[in-house]
């Protein structure tokens, strides 16, 4: 097959996975069409940065764990001039989107680490208030 047609495959899989429900997406994102030449994995690996960042956990894991198998194939092959940016470029959104992901993480925990911090401050208030 070549990347012509591995690129309309690649289409016709990314119009089949925007029809679908969110379980059976998420599937199809993971396990779904992945193709042999690099032109079509730069491609297919360009399709899931938009999926990354769409905000719903289930199918930017899924798009990340994709695009972490396109990364491995694109390395496997030879590379060019070219090939060898997408795949930096594609590495650094991957890195971005994991370093986000972490940071939110840490403001979440900051966030219930205050919460707790004053609600405790507020019954230690209130109980010396009630015991004068």
């Amino acid at each position: 097959m070549d990347y012509r047609e591995e690129l309309e495959k690649l289409g016709k899989f990314h119009e089949q996975l925007a029809q679908l429900e969110e379980p059976a997406g998420v599937n199809m994102l993971r396990s779904g069409f992945m193709p042999d030449s690099p032109e079509a994995l730069r491609e297919a690996g360009i399709r899931c940065i938009p999926l990354i960042a769409s905000g719903d956990m289930d199918v930017g894991d899924a798009a990340r764990d994709r695009l972490q198998g396109i990364l491995v194939k694109l390395r496997s092959l030879p590379f060019s001039a070219g090939s060898r940016d997408v795949v930096g470029e594609l590495e650094a959104q991957l890195r971005e989107h994991q370093a986000r992901g972490r940071r939110d993480t840490l403001l979440g925990f900051a966030a219930i680490l205050f919460l707790l911090v004053a609600i405790v401050s507020v019954a230690l208030w209130i109980i010396r208030v009630l015991t004068q």
